[in-house]
């Protein structure tokens, strides 16, 4: 069953040493064991085992959902197979479905929204391409629509909601986040909001771009604590970072690789006749590039190229060895 449902699914049958034949990963000792020399670098664990077997295996592992990877637990005739742990936004009950097809039995789904057909807030903002603030209180939100209790939402100007307005149903919509009473809330928002968190999910729309300078030999943690100031003091949220932009003398440095890498962010790179044209029509700040690289700028140019505007939300702030500039996606203003 368990080579069936990899060769089906693209995965990897980790099987016992005594049952892997040639070529096949194998693992000695136990099922626990094997569970914990998987966990950190698996999207998902399908165990082929008794529920009873799967939770034990698990139960010192899981951390969150943000985390934790998909998990499963299927019979060996693969009649039932249940879906135990990241059920939403690990994807661990679309993954039961599928295993449920290629065995031909039945997914076992026992999240509330999912039995009620009810849209989970983390799988929605999945879908919809935003991140959920980690402190966030989001099952206590998720109670909330799933018991039909009056949720209340914020969307910051410029946001498209219209993915909460299609599942809202005993919602009310507030015009500033100030205007927020006790109880559960939704904020959809780029911005730095003041909310307590203990009764509000958080909603973070990717719309910022940060156009980066830096010097040569810049390390990738002067570079994030330099964005980091620069968001912070503008009362914008890292989380809601779309892109980092850069010119293409810059595209190769480490420090700056290892930044966007460590954030799982995209890097734009921009040729130095695109940010010479962009300088005819808008102005920048003055910049040490004009010495050092011949150009009007860096940080500046690259970030309205980036985010497809001609205006900033930061103009560049210089730190030691890096520069930063926020500008704002066109159509999210």
């Amino acid at each position: 069953m368990a080579r069936r449902i990899a060769a089906a699914i693209g995965g990897q049958a980790l099987l016992p040493a005594r049952f892997a034949e040639t070529g096949e990963t194998a693992y000695a000792g136990s099922v626990l064991d094997a569970a914990r020399q998987a966990w950190s670098h698996s999207k998902a664990l399908i165990f082929v085992a008794p529920v009873a077997i799967a939770v034990r295996a698990i139960g010192p592992l899981a951390q969150d959902k943000t985390h934790d990877p998909a998990v499963l637990a299927l019979d060996e005739q693969g009649q039932f197979v249940v879906s135990m742990l990241s059920g939403h936004l690990g994807g661990a009950n679309a993954l039961a479905r599928q295993v449920a097809r290629i065995t031909g039995g039945q997914a076992v789904i026992t999240t509330a929204s999912e039995v009620q057909g009810k849209v989970a807030l983390d799988l929605l903002a999945q879908e919809a391409g935003w991140s959920v603030e980690p402190e966030s209180a989001l099952t206590r939100v998720m109670a909330a629509v799933v018991n039909d209790e009056p949720v209340q939402v914020y969307t910051a100007p410029g946001q498209d909601d219209a993915p909460l307005r299609q599942i809202a149903t005993n919602w009310q919509w507030v015009a500033q986040p100030e205007t927020l009473g006790a109880g559960p809330a939704i904020v959809l928002s780029d911005r730095l909001e003041i909310l307590d968190l203990t009764q509000t999910v958080l909603l973070r729309p990717h719309t910022l771009v940060v156009g980066i300078g830096c010097q040569r030999g810049v390390s990738g943690e002067q570079i994030e604590q330099a964005v980091q100031t620069t968001l912070r003091d503008a009362g914008l949220a890292f989380g809601a970072l779309a892109a980092v932009a850069t010119v293409r003398l810059k595209a190769e440095e480490p420090g700056l690789l290892a930044f966007v890498e460590a954030q799982h962010l995209p890097l734009r790179i921009y040729e130095e006749a695109e940010i010479q044209a962009l300088a005819q029509r808008v102005t920048l700040s003055p910049s040490a590039a004009q010495v050092k690289l011949g150009l009007p700028g860096v940080a500046e140019p690259c970030a309205m190229l980036a985010a497809g505007v001609e205006a900033l939300l930061v103009q560049k702030r210089a730190f030691e060895g890096v520069t930063v500039a926020v500008a704002r996606l066109r159509g999210s203003d």
